[in-house]
């Protein structure tokens, strides 16, 4: 998810909020209560993908802008490319964020066999634009503006989530397993929301705070509804959700990290510390976990969990935390780099 604070989910106390299907699977799954992202979206996506700290790939100063030259390293594997040699079918739907500036940088030159969504850092819900210009994206093309018009963004990706649940789940059609990265664009900026959810929270007095609670009650929709495909079409049990952040909630932007100090951009823990859980009917132990754990977690752990041996994963930074958290095991990991940045000396401390 994007730019969703650690205050605005239900079960970390929120009393604002809807989130009952978000809370329901995390509250029957494992909890991450000490899980950590980097304070802004680039880099937090690069260590999810790549399993390598962002002092590694280069990707700790800033984004990746919409005119930047650059993107995550080519020599980096990423976590599509790992999934898909160990035999899975790999579907991206959302945001990009890691470079588009050659070809070879795009989604679907990395693993993904297809990429439905945005390649830079934000655009209108409804417009799919930003300064730059129109970014709609059927894998290497634009996809049809037209026939999207109207149509809330989140609503768009949850309805091509569901169709290619829907499709496994038909008899035949496909004998690999499936590997979904889902970047839903909620909540970043711009706020805005389907006026009939706005309409639920008229009790918030604040328009800009009413819309922001609204597009997180969309979000929820969203993964009950694909939780819902899951069943139906027979693979829930086979199946492991991964929930989280990018980062913190930005706090001129009428998002919550309470009761953490700060917001995204910065290295207080309500820019870095994130919304998480795991949820699988293969979990041994349901439970609120305090393991400290790191975006760059998540390669060795997703590969280990279906199967993959972690020593074919290179010198990562990550650690395997799948054991760990299915059994509640010792941590090996102790300390957490947060950043290292020559070139940027302005973040907050």
């Amino acid at each position: 998810m994007d730019d969703y604070g650690w205050g605005d989910v239900g079960f970390h106390g929120s009393q604002q909020v809807r989130t009952p299907n978000i809370d329901l699977l995390a509250g029957s799954g494992i909890i991450l209560n000490n899980y950590y992202v980097s304070p802004i979206c680039s880099p937090s996506r690069s260590a999810i993908l790549t399993g390598y700290h962002p002092i590694h790939t280069g990707e700790q100063h800033s984004i990746i802008g919409n005119d930047s030259p650059w993107g995550t390293p080519l020599q980096y594997r990423l976590l599509s490319q790992h999934v898909k040699h160990l035999g899975y079918e790999t579907h991206m739907l959302g945001k990009w964020h890691q470079g588009f500036f050659k070809r070879q940088y795009t989604p679907t030159q990395r693993g993904f066999d297809t990429h439905f969504g945005y390649w830079t850092d934000l655009e209108g819900y409804y417009s799919r634009q930003d300064e730059g210009g129109f970014d709609f994206r059927q894998n290497e093309n634009k996809a049809n503006i037209t026939e999207y018009e109207g149509i809330y963004s989140t609503d768009i990706y949850t309805k091509k989530a569901i169709d290619l649940i829907n499709r496994r789940g038909s008899a035949g059609n496909s004998t690999k397993p499936l590997f979904l990265y889902l970047a839903h664009q909620s909540v970043h900026s711009p706020n805005q929301a389907p006026q009939p959810y706005i309409d639920q929270f008229n009790d918030i007095a604040d328009i800009n705070r009413r819309t922001l609670v609204a597009m997180v009650s969309v979000l929820d929709d969203s993964v009950g509804n694909i939780f819902a495909a899951l069943l139906k079409a027979n693979i829930l049990d086979n199946t492991i959700v991964i929930f989280t952040t990018d980062n913190g909630a930005p706090i001129n932007d009428f998002g919550s990290n309470w009761p953490l100090r700060g917001g995204k951009t910065t290295l207080w823990e309500g820019g870095i510390r994130g919304n998480a859980f795991i949820w699988s009917s293969r979990l041994k132990k349901r439970y609120i976990s305090d393991h400290l754990m790191h975006a760059i977690d998540w390669l060795p752990t997703i590969y280990t969990a279906i199967g993959g041996k972690t020593r074919d994963l290179g010198p990562i930074d990550g650690i395997d935390m799948w054991d760990i958290l299915n059994h509640n095991l010792e941590n090996p990991r102790k300390h957490l780099l947060h950043n290292i940045d020559p070139i940027d000396n302005n973040w907050a401390l």
